[in-house]
């Protein structure tokens, strides 16, 4: 990998720098427990993406890790040193080759548990981390299928042992038994007369065909087709998991035993096509077997425009007329009385209910009807059940109808009072009667559901309201409880849900039923009608907290019974999305309810407890790390999905479950700084992804809490103490248990100083007023003399996010501690450096080394903050340079090729955010246009100004006019404080070890440079580059070809930063002199870029440059050469200036009347001069191209051309003395 991709990919991810500290003790416990793949160098890394790079400009070649192209000494910090630069969870050891000849072979659960032993140490594992961070498909075998395999291989033992005839025997009997069924029904239910019907999944019935047996045990592990995490809770469900995850016996939910409704022993009749699983028979394969959660899919919304079909009652408009009902202001809305009123006979009873009959007959039968309705539902079945319930379902509806005519009608405050208490009286009966009953899962049909809910709905209709109606409350216990025990967790009802190909038209399937009997009391219990604002709670919330505090209490612990409860909470959401009408909306009505949160919360040990977890396994531990980030990611989804608000409480209750970890992430997790924050996209904790861990969701929450906060229009104080509140949820508590290199992070340790660390950032985000205490507080959490190489590259991160975040809160570095902490991390790195450097430890000081070029690496990424475009235009901060000057005063570290490469992209990255804040430079007027050729002609007629180039309307020339000086503005005041720091680095002149980025460093340098020359009287660019341009010219290291491509790069960047220095006298001549390298044939750099400068600059006032074929634009624009367009018109520029030269040569020999000497004049001379530079130049590089050639042949065409147009046009240039030998080289050309 290129070291610049390296340093970006090192402060983009956590890389673990191996080697760096010592190992730990083999008889010690080892604290890394985490995947262990092949170690990977720095070259088998992929190539990251860069982040906040603010260089796109890259060499050719892959440079090695800290080393130049020559071999260097031991002392050498570019000495030829690898080291292992390697990803959490991506290589522990050696590297070594991969087999793929040798069977895979599986590790077994015992075996992993055996090399883990205690819950100190615990680490990253393949499994986990292949489920949720890495994205992978999870392989599950449901139990059914292992039991198979295990009868399977049994089986097969036992045949080896029978004879062939016993082996035949055995094989008949399986084809006779194939098909046949044995059901096993449980206590208190009735099985019908069904022989050879298939009987639904749940009625417990058992296959016992030997040959489907067979034929199922041989199939393989099925990958789940989806990328969530798959978990089947059934499996990992035991005594170990029970003691690490059930409360303490005191913290759990209690239900007094004397208002929990007593159970007996009663039979129920049973009618299969109402059972649960009557529509739910599972696949082969299929997972419904089984308690498996998956944490996308399960927390996820339904699918809009999923609709109840045409037959059930929703459909109907049963559900839209109950709401009608309840609202007085719409009762001219409902269905008219009919004039022909219906008559309604209960079942085996003498009784009649309509309309016709007097209100005392419907007030006399009501109890005796509902006496025999619970008697229906609790006793013995009838001889043809399906027509009698089908009539019970007819009465009741009419006894509805009928009570509500009765209301309708004109009636006495006497009569309503009778019928209220007739009503309550009957219900009353009712709900005991079958609050006695003994309800199983397998006993509750859709008939059961039916008469429950005819107790709320008549209930409803008689005037009873939640919260004041206690009748209406005991109705709706009874029927949540029946429907949270057919069908726990409503996951029965959220696969017909999520079952596209399913239509939900089954009137006899009672998962169905109880879908739409939660719907009904969604709307129904709602205040008004399901009319209610944000803020009011739903009646429903408490009553299903309450039936399953009960439940909960009553029953032993177990990890299915405690996750129902979050399905519960999820489930209800998604079925909210139902309308009155049964349409499926895109967002639940239903509003939120954290109480139930904090009851599931309650209802599994989430906190670290030494003392219960130290005999448990390792097994048992990462069980329940995963139920944890399941439980987190479930809150956050309620926030996300299910558009709650977050709660102070619940933040308090993660945060404490955090704290008990001492903030180290769950054992399948990574350790790394969230993407919110290595991006600096505050925004994305909006978003849920499967790579955050879980205090990651919990940060992600805060944020949302604290957008909530204020965004809610309350006083300033009062949001200002929320946010108080708040950041101390999110602060860490504790000591960070300190790394050093005898004693390094081992698995995810690190996540101890990341989530510190994030925390303390999401704090700066929360209160940007206290970024001083924050910078201070991080500081505080590490130690860098002590700390490992690991632990110091991420100080170098944390470090670099805050100082991005401070920038981007448009808050000033220079008021933090983070000057000072750079400072101490370099003068650390630089003194380990002089130490190392005498003695022969190379590959420790490629390790310092590589610190030394990750400091100006972040400090690069920290300048980038300032171009985000919502943190407008800022400048940069001096301070953060001192810490480049510490680095750059020390000769040895800057001859590493690598870390001079980070020195100048810092550099270069704060010159370019200064030039976007600074105005463009200005331009020189122009010179006047005089009719003779000569520069002495020009020197000496200053009296005559010919066409000036000033715009009279120019603002800064009026200020003059008018002797307006205003104050330096506060950009250049800045400037001129930067220039005196900006003047040490102007020593950084590129040497020869620096070749391949000479572009690079000069644009660097003479950017430097322009800045502090325009605030300092003592230095020019005379002094600076010309005075100084032997440092390139008479350096034997650099050949001809580099020498001008130097003079080329220097001169322009002269005249880009400071147009006005074109009127300098030697600088002009060292511009001209540049123009004719830049006409050189040869490949094309900037030469372009140049010429279009210089001819904008000069206007084509100059001797040289009348009446050359260029159409110059107004001024200031400056015209632009492309490429192609240089190279077409190239020789005709030479050409052009051929000319002039030409023309001068010829008013020297009118002049002085001497036609045979040529060129004596002092301008004369100079052209001279510069035709036998750039006759140099030619040869040079014609010389250069490999012998033999076609480039060379073609180029030597070109010189012959060059030559002819020299010497042969234009014949008084062939005379001058000084081009006499070069006469000869062109003539050996040909």
């Amino acid at each position: 990998m290129r070291i610049d991709y390296l340093i970006d990919y090192m402060l983009a991810k956590n890389a673990r720098i191996r080697g760096s500290s010592s190992k730990r003790k083999k008889g010690g416990k080892s604290k890394d427990h985490g995947r262990q793949p092949k170690t990977k160098s720095i070259n088998d890394l992929p190539r990251a993406r860069r982040v906040g790079s603010g260089s796109h400009d890259h060499h050719k070649g892959n440079a090695k890790l800290l080393s130049t192209s020559k071999p260097r000494s031991h002392g050498s910090p570019s000495g030829g040193y690898k080291l292992n630069i390697v990803r959490p969870g991506q290589g522990h050891g050696k590297q070594t080759l991969l087999s793929f000849t040798k069977t895979r072979k599986s590790r077994t659960r015992d075996d992993h548990v055996q090399r883990h032993p205690g819950y100190e140490g615990r680490g990253g594992s393949d499994d986990e981390a292949a489920d949720d961070a890495d994205d992978e498909d999870v392989e599950m075998l449901s139990v059914e299928d292992k039991f198979e395999d295990e009868a399977h291989q049994l089986s097969k033992k036992d045949d080896q042992k029978l004879t062939w005839k016993q082996r035949l025997k055995k094989r008949k009997e399986a084809e006779r038994m194939h098909g046949v069924y044995t059901h096993i029904a449980e206590p208190g239910t009735r099985l019908r007369a069904n022989a050879g019907d298939q009987v639904p999944f749940e009625s417990g019935s058992k296959r016992i065909s030997s040959t489907s047996r067979k034929r199922n045990s041989g199939k393989q592990r099925k990958k789940s087709n989806r990328k969530d995490l798959v978990w089947d809770m059934e499996q990992d469900d035991n005594d170990d998991l029970r003691q690490a995850l059930a409360p303490p016996p005191s913290s759990q939910p209690r239900v007094n035993s004397s208002s929990a409704p007593k159970r007996v022993s009663v039979p129920h009749p049973l009618n299969n096509k109402d059972t649960i699983g009557a529509n739910l028979e599972p696949k082969q394969g299929s997972e419904s077997r089984s308690h498996v959660v998956r944490t996308d899919s399960d927390f996820a919304l339904l699918l809009p425009g999923r609709t109840f079909g045409s037959k059930t009652y929703i459909k109907r408009g049963m559900l839209y007329e109950l709401i009608q009902i309840m609202q007085p202001a719409n009762t001219s809305a409902s269905t008219p009385a009919p004039i022909l009123h219906p008559k309604y006979n209960a079942p085996h009873l003498p009784i009649t209910f309509s309309l016709s009959n007097p209100l005392s007959d419907f007030l006399r039968d009501l109890p005796i009807l509902c006496e025999h309705l619970g008697e229906f539902v609790t006793g013995l079945p009838d001889m043809d059940e399906e027509r009698v319930g089908r009539e019970w379902r007819i009465t009741m509806r009419g006894v509805e109808e009928v009570l509500t005519g009765f209301l309708k009608g004109e009636m006495n405050d006497i009569d309503l009072q009778k019928v209220h208490n007739t009503v309550e009286n009957a219900l009353k009966g009712l709900i005991l009667q079958m609050g006695a009953a003994d309800f199983t899962k397998m006993t509750i049909d859709v008939m059961t559901l039916d008469v429950a809910w005819f107790a709320v709905e008549l209930g409803v209709r008689a005037g009873f309201r939640l919260p004041s109606s206690n009748l209406l409350l005991d109705a709706s216990k009874l029927l949540v409880g029946l429907l949270l025990g057919v069908d726990s967790g409503l996951k029965g009802a959220m696969v017909q849900m999520r079952d596209l190909t399913r239509e939900l038209n089954d009137l006899n399937s009672v998962v169905q039923r109880g879908a739409e009997l939660w719907v009904f009391l969604i709307f129904v219990l709602g205040p008004k009608g399901n009319h209610r604002s944000p803020d009011e709670s739903h009646p429903l919330w408490d009553i299903v907290t309450a039936e399953l505090e009960r439940s909960t209490s009553v029953a032993q612990w177990s990890l299915v019974s405690t996750d129902a409860i979050w399905q519960t909470i999820s489930n209800l959401c998604a079925l909210s999305q139902f309308s009155e009408h049964g349409l499926c909306k895109e967002k639940p009505t239903i509003p939120e309810h954290w109480k139930i949160v904090h009851f599931a919360l309650k209802s599994a040990r989430l906190q670290i407890d030494p003392d219960n977890e130290r005999d448990l396994s390792p097994a048992t531990l990462r069980t329940k790390d995963r139920y944890t980030k399941l439980i987190v990611t479930r809150c956050f989804f309620l926030v996300t999905r299910w558009g709650w608000t977050v709660e102070n409480d619940i933040l308090d209750k993660l945060s404490k479950m955090f704290m008990s970890r001492k903030y180290r992430n769950l054992e399948h997790e990574d350790a790394d700084f969230p993407e919110f924050l290595r991006t600096q996209r505050w925004e994305s904790c909006f978003d849920y992804s499967k790579r955050d861990s879980a205090f990651v969701l919990f940060l992600k929450l805060a944020v949302q809490r604290k957008h909530i906060v204020t965004r809610s229009g309350k006083p300033e104080r009062f949001i200002d103490n929320q946010l108080k509140k708040l950041l101390s949820f999110i602060t860490p508590m504790g000591s960070l248990v300190s790394f050093s290199k005898a004693n390094p992070a081992q698995g995810n340790e690190l996540s101890m100083l990341y989530n510190r660390m994030a925390a303390t950032a999401v704090g700066l985000h929360l209160l940007p007023s206290e970024y001083r205490a924050k910078v201070q507080q991080a500081r505080k959490y590490i130690d860098f003399v002590k700390s490992d190489d690991t632990s110091r590259v991420a100080c170098i991160r944390s470090l670099m996010y805050l100082s991005q975040m401070i920038v981007l809160e448009k808050l000033p570095l220079a008021d933090t501690e983070v000057n000072p902490w750079y400072k101490d991390i370099v003068d650390v790195l630089i003194k380990e450096y002089k130490t190392l450097s005498t003695n022969a430890h190379g590959d420790s000081l490629n390790r310092v080394m590589l610190l030394l070029t990750l400091v100006p690496g972040s400090l690069r990424h920290i300048l980038n903050a300032y171009n985000d475009p919502e943190t407008g235009p800022q400048y940069p901060d001096l301070s953060l340079l001192d810490v480049i000057q510490r680095i750059g005063n020390d000769s040895s570290i800057m001859e590493n090729i690598n870390t001079a490469q980070e020195v100048e992209k810092v550099l270069r990255t704060f010159l370019s955010i200064r030039d976007k804040i600074i105005p463009a430079p200005q331009l020189p007027p122009l010179e006047p246009l005089l009719e003779n050729n000569t520069d002495e002609d020009l020197h000496e007629s200053q009296g005559c100004y010919g066409d000036m180039d000033i715009d009279i309307d120019d603002p800064t020339v009026l200020a003059l006019l008018a002797g307006d000086i205003n104050e330096p503005s506060s950009t250049e005041r800045m400037d001129s404080k930067k220039a005196k720091v900006l003047s040490p680095l102007t020593g950084l002149v590129p040497s020869s070890g620096f070749l391949g980025l000479v572009d690079r460093w000069i644009d660097t340098w003479l950017q430097f440079a322009s800045v502090a020359m325009t605030h300092s009287q003592n230095m020019t660019w005379t002094s600076l580059c010309l005075d100084g341009r032997n440092t390139w010219e008479k350096d034997g290291n650099i050949d001809f070809a580099c020498r001008r491509r130097i003079d080329l790069r220097v001169a322009f960047n002269i005249l880009t930063r400071t147009p006005m220095s074109y009127q300098d006298d030697k600088l002009k001549y060292y511009f001209i002199e540049t123009l004719f390298y830049a006409l050189v044939p040869g490949q094309v750099t900037i030469q372009h870029d140049f010429v279009s400068w210089l001819l904008s600059i000069d206007g084509l006032r100059h001797s040289l440059l009348r009446k050359l074929p260029v159409l110059l634009p107004p001024r200031p624009e400056i015209h632009t050469f492309s490429i192609e367009d240089f190279v077409s018109v190239r020789e005709q520029l030479l050409g052009g200036i051929l000319d002039n030269i030409e023309h001068s040569l010829h008013d020297e020999e009118n002049n002085t009347g001497i036609r045979t000497v040529l060129g004596e004049s002092p301008t004369n001379k100079r052209y001279a001069e510069f035709l036998v530079n750039y006759l140099t130049t030619l040869k040079e590089t014609w010389m250069n191209l490999p012998h033999g050639s076609k480039e060379r042949q073609d180029y030597e065409h070109k010189c012959k051309e060059i030559t002819k147009l020299i010497y042969e046009t234009h014949s008084r240039i062939g005379t001058l003395a000084r081009l006499g030998k070069w006469d000869v080289w062109r003539r050996g050309l040909d």
